[in-house]
């Protein structure tokens, strides 16, 4: 996990591929999926991440994302100024998918100033 930073543009860093989350501990690269959560924190955070994930095309059982990753809202806290997205990607190219995931996460919110983003390697389950 990346420790938290003040909002502005250095509290709206990218997510760096954490290749030993994904391979290098089990389930490793088996293909189950892995799950990524973003916290964006800050005035607007919950009005923005409804926005990107508004900008996302969806399938016909309304799950939004691109090639090999979906977004999903996490459980949402109570306040506007905070907001729980779920990056999701499985498959051999796993690594790919959740970079392409973060990448288009975060040019969306890091555009709207003074939002912070935390990213966090959720647990990878693989029965799934």
């Amino acid at each position: 996990m990346q420790p938290p930073s003040p909002g502005g543009p250095a509290g709206a860093q990218p997510w760096q591929v954490d290749l030993d989350w994904l391979w290098g501990t089990p389930p490793g690269n088996d293909g189950s999926p892995a799950t990524l959560r973003l916290d964006v924190v800050g005035p607007g955070a919950s009005r923005a991440a409804v926005a990107w994930l508004a900008s996302l095309p969806g399938d016909e059982d309304g799950v939004r994302g691109r090639g090999g990753w979906r977004a999903d809202p996490g459980e949402q806290p109570d306040a506007d100024d905070h907001a729980i997205l779920l990056l999701t990607s499985a498959g051999e190219d796993v690594a790919d998918g959740l970079e392409d995931a973060a990448d288009d996460a975060h040019a969306a919110l890091a555009a709207v100033g003074g939002l912070t983003l935390r990213w966090t390697p959720l647990p990878r389950d693989p029965s799934q």
